[in-house]
């Protein structure tokens, strides 16, 4: 995790600006977000990992714009300029595999915050400079085309990193060194971007989530994260170099500065950290100018100084941290843990608003910690034991009634003759199996070109519900069969299975975000839900298929817990099976989920054919098989 010296920087005098975090930002946003609340088409950035590419080009023009200005007032502007170099050394990294670089959830989530936090506090901070006029016009602009994100997605951005914790029994600590399951993408969290994402999840009362990130948060401050090597807290115990480095770089840059400060060299290789003092917390943990200290009057343009800030914001984030613990222990009903760290707050500071929270409390009970959506309560299912660990790749020892199999097929097909089908068997019954290789390269691409202009946020719900909610994070369109390349996967579907799709749904293609995922669920329709009555479709979705249109580095497999049963993502590859019985009773046993995605990205296609018009090809039993999943 990136050790983080702060800096005080004097610039030109300009209004205080105080309050809590989201109200500073409300203030910030209408000079760099001006247009952003009127874009009509809602984008979305957390929950599709192919919607973030948009912001790194937006940045890209960013970055130009800033570092033009920069170039005719490198004196006024050197602070700005060292952000934007660190910046790009992150774009230089993504350039040659952006798709692979932003599929890390940690290098999205930071992508999204220099969005929503420091590219406006930096618009703010040089909003008073007379040559900007050219900048904001480029800004304006900008955000008319672009909808960049906003809070709410840095907070869906936080849960996807939360979920991704939950899933696959991910230590904090290692998130934060970028260890994620096992490999170090080499893309740490600073102290502050940890504490952001404790504050984010504590905001979408994911209470022991944020507890763990604040607990580290805390352990970090107290050994001396800003003035002392960093240690691990496992087994190991290193001596971080990088922070007594940075400080001997960041010491004789700032006196070269001072000393000619007209030879500012553009392509300075000295290496600070990306939060360099373009703000800070105050007392209350509120983001504060740095330029609000020490200011001439009148106008008269100051010298840049530097302070290190080390003891002084330990010390803010510190406070802010204790009242966040203290509030989430509440939250959870942990009132002696709670008691701990309201004592150090009241030894901290004696009068702080804190020192009658126990009246209050004693008169209020915890509203939050059993949201019914929450992790805690996901863990609480009795399924999640095995979707977890089929999540991972495992499953539990089993004996297997059924030989699987890997064959050749060509189904009587004059299609699949020449190029037989590779057909996967994966469960018995319900039959369950992969056929690999049916798309290539030039289908996928043909799809992603299609559906890309039509991507929404995913919804669940019934018949004529939908909902945007936590248990599906992705983005989705529907196509319709009208080009050569649907039309070719619809006839291909219709000569695998036999089915009439012209009972078939449009085909949906989903991206799936950071730590995209969709929970346990059924495909069919409820039968007691009254709006199914109203479907343009006859019948139940009696199948679905399921297409893999990319391969995921790590996680985002397929699994059916209740069937002990996983498909690893595999490019090109259709995964196959029956919603329904044969009776056409609904098969409670086809509960599946999509994992959440490690690193990389998902795309899926699905097609859901429906039971009406099947009658010949897949004829109904002539005794009802629903009692095989009468007992879920």
């Amino acid at each position: 995790m990136a050790s983080q010296t702060e800096l005080r920087i004097i610039t030109k005098p300009k209004p205080k600006v105080k309050g809590k975090i989201t109200t500073i930002l409300h203030c910030y946003l209408p000079l760099l977000f001006i247009t952003l609340w009127t874009v009509t088409c809602q984008a979305e950035y957390f929950s599709s990992i192919d919607s973030i590419p948009v912001l790194a080009i937006a940045e890209e023009d960013l970055i130009q714009w800033f570092r033009n200005l920069l170039d005719s007032q490198a004196q006024d502007f050197a602070v700005y300029r060292n952000f934007i170099e660190r910046v790009k050394e992150k774009h230089a990294l993504a350039r040659e595999d952006r798709e692979a670089y932003l599929g890390n959830p940690l290098n999205a989530y930071k992508l999204i915050k220099r969005i929503v936090v420091d590219w406006v506090i930096i618009t703010e901070n040089v909003g008073y400079n007379k040559g900007l006029k050219a900048l904001k016009e480029n800004l304006t602009s900008l955000t008319a085309e672009t909808s960049f994100p906003d809070l709410r997605e840095l907070r869906g951005a936080a849960k996807g990193i939360g979920r991704l914790q939950i899933m696959y029994n991910l230590s904090t600590t290692d998130f934060a060194d970028g260890v994620i399951n096992g490999v170090n993408y080499g893309s740490e969290l600073s102290l502050v971007e940890c504490f952001e994402i404790a504050s984010n999840l504590f905001e979408a009362k994911e209470y022991p989530l944020a507890k763990e990130w604040l607990q580290l948060v805390l352990k970090l401050l107290k050994i001396g994260e800003y003035a002392t090597s960093r240690k691990d807290f496992g087994d190991k115990d290193y001596t971080d170099d990088k922070l007594m480095q940075a400080e001997n770089e960041m010491s004789e840059m700032f006196s070269n500065l001072q000393s000619n400060s007209d030879d500012f060299d553009d392509n300075s290789e000295n290496d600070i950290d990306e939060h360099l003092a373009f703000y800070e917390l105050d007392e209350e943990g509120d983001i504060i100018d740095e330029s609000d200290n020490k200011r001439s009057n009148n106008n008269e343009e100051t010298t840049t100084t530097t302070t290190f800030e080390q003891d002084s914001k330990s010390k803010k984030i510190l406070i802010e941290t204790l009242e966040y613990l203290t509030l989430a222990n509440y939250e959870l009903g942990q009132q002696d843990e709670m008691q701990v760290y309201l004592d150090e707050i009241l030894e901290i500071n004696p009068e702080h608003v804190f020192k009658d929270l126990l009246v209050f409390m004693d008169t209020k009970k915890p509203q939050n910690h059993t949201d019914s959506k929450s992790f805690s309560v996901l863990q609480e299912q009795e399924w999640f034991a095995n979707y977890s660990r089929l999540c991972q790749g495992k499953q539990l020892e089993q004996i297997e009634l059924h030989q699987l199999k890997c064959t050749l097929e060509t189904r009587n097909n004059p299609l699949f003759i020449l190029a037989p089908l590779r057909k996967e068997e994966l469960h018995a019954d319900p039959e369950i199996v992969v056929y690999h290789g049916l798309l290539t390269d030039k289908h996928l691409d043909d799809i992603l070109e299609q559906s890309e202009a039509h991507m929404v946020r995913s919804c669940v719900g019934g018949a004529n519900i939908h909902l945007v909610r936590d248990e599906r994070v992705s983005q989705q369109a529907w196509l319709s069969y009208n080009s050569s390349t649907t039309k070719y996967i619809y006839r291909t579907v219709s000569a695998i299975t036999g089915f009439d799709l012209t009972n078939a749904e449009y085909m949906q293609v989903a991206n799936y975000g950071i730590g995209g995922q969709y929970d346990p669920h059924r495909d069919y329709f409820d039968v007691h839900d009254p709006s199914a009555e109203s479907l343009p479709w006859i019948g139940n979705r009696i199948a679905t298929h399921l297409f893999f249109a990319s391969d995921v580095e790590q996680g985002g497999y397929t699994v059916f817990p209740l069937l002990n049963v996983y498909a690893k993502p595999v490019k090109g590859s259709m995964v196959m099976w029956r919603n329904l019985h044969k009776s056409l009773d609904l098969d409670k046993r086809t509960m599946h989920a999509g994992c959440p995605v490690i690193k990389g990205t998902k795309r899926i296609y699905n097609i859901w054919v429906h039971s009406g018009y099947q009658e010949f090809s897949h004829p109904c039993g002539l005794l009802r098989d629903n009692y095989k999943s009468a007992h879920i």
